[in-house]
This record gives structure tokens, sequence and C-alpha cells, in this order.
């Protein structure tokens, strides 16, 4: 599969990257709302694009305040609080999941903390903590954070916001985890967005197995079959790369 990273509304990127090699699976990390540039009805075109391609798509911490179960717990700077995002998250709930098991890789906005699931986390199974992140997903889309803590009878630390992104939290879930202040289980293999930084996309080696931030603003993919790095940009697009190559 070819991983995109965070768009808020960059539909220069999402279509270079969907006309990319369009015959094989795409899929993103999330992060479709909110930008600083784009405007709500440029969101809400460049998420149709995503949504009409039959990419896989995950939820980064810019999605998840908009579904009608979200509260204060999860608002995040940007926020528009406009109901047409709300109505674009509502509609198409069944789209997003928050976490994706592909060749080896578990994938998912922000990264999987060794703390996620407490103590039991180091017995489970990549593919069971994916199923597992998925089913707290679920329950929260329709439910809130009260009612995946009631469904489970736990408190879940899915949706943590570890301080050193201004939360309350010792480490950050799936949509909120920052790999440069907080650990990431290794484990397993991990493909995370979330994060900006210079140097593209970086593959990180923790002992016998990585991870991997796909950048905000590069052009570039990652290839979960060949573990490589794969610029998408297109040719009549190169000439631009400094306009477009911009954090939205």
């Amino acid at each position: 599969m070819l991983i995109c990273g965070d768009t808020h509304g960059n539909y220069p990127k999402v279509k270079a990257f969907l006309n990319y090699k369009p015959e094989k699976q795409h899929g993103f990390v999330g992060d479709y709302f909110d930008s600083f540039i784009a405007t709500v009805e440029q969101q809400i075109e460049n998420f149709k694009l995503i949504v009409d391609s039959g990419a896989i798509m995950l939820t980064g911490n810019h999605d998840i305040q908009y579904f009608k179960s979200a509260d204060s717990r999860v608002r995040c700077s940007g926020f528009y609080g406009n109901l047409n995002l709300v109505d674009c998250a509502e509609n198409h709930k069944n789209l997003f999941k928050a976490a994706a098991y592909v060749d080896g890789y578990v994938i998912t906005h922000g990264g999987v903390h060794p703390r996620l699931f407490g103590e039991k986390q180091k017995d489970m199974s990549p593919e069971q903590i994916v199923d597992r992140i998925n089913e707290e997903f679920e329950i929260y889309k329709t439910h809130g954070i009260d009612g995946v803590n009631n469904y489970f009878d736990c408190i879940t630390n899915l949706f943590n916001i570890g301080s050193c992104r201004g939360g309350w939290n010792s480490f950050g879930g799936v949509f909120w985890l920052d790999y440069r202040y907080e650990k990431l289980d290794k484990n397993f293999n991990q493909v995370i967005g979330h994060t900006k930084h210079k140097n593209s996309i970086k593959k990180i080696d923790n002992g016998k197995n990585h991870f991997v931030t796909t950048d905000t603003i590069k052009f570039e993919c990652f290839n979960t079959i060949t573990g490589e790095v794969e610029d998408f940009m297109s040719e009549e697009l190169k000439e631009h790369r400094d306009m477009i190559e911009i954090c939205y």
C-alpha cells in the first residue's frame, strides 16, 4: 500500500497522490480537516475526492473533533466548528478507521505508545492491537469517550493528549502521540503522520523493528511493500514545488 501523510485540505497534494500508481491501494493517515489556507468549501471538496477514491481512510486529531459524539476533550487548534464539516464526518463515519495493519506495519495517525493498553499490551499481537484500537474507535464515533469507558469498564487511553502537546495525560493516544517526545511501541513496525519535520519521510530503526514518519508537507509517500519512500509529484507540478509544498 502507498501511504500519504496529513493533507488538511491540500487539494493538489491529494490529487497528485491518487493519480500516482492508481493500480495500487492508497491510504491516508488522517487530518483531512482544519487548514490555515484552504476554505471550508475547499476542504470539503478535497475530502470528497478522498472518499470517492476508495482509499483507506485513517483518522487524525483534527478529524475526531468533528463527529457529533465529540466533546471539548478532543478539541484542538484550528477547529472550525463548521456544521458542514461535521456532516462530512458523520455522513462518512463508516469509512473512518483509527488503525490498520498492512504488510507488517501498524498504521495510525500519531503512533502506538507501549502503554496504550497497559501491561497486557506486551502479550498482544499487532493485529490484536489494531483490532482493539478500531473497536474502541467504533464506539467513540457514536457514543463518545464516556461511551468507550462504560463499554470496556475502564478508562480508555486512545484519546489521550500528552503534556508535550498541551494535554494533561502522561502519554498521547493514537491521534495525538508525538514521537519526538514520547515513546513508540518497539515490538512492531509502525507508520505514522501527525508531526511535521524538515527532512521529508523518515525511517527510524528501533532495534529489530522501525517506524516511518510521513511528513505533512512533502509530496512523498511510503510504500509498505518495498519499504521505500516515493515522490508522487507530477512533472507538471514540480516547477511549483516551493509554492504547493506548504503546511496546510
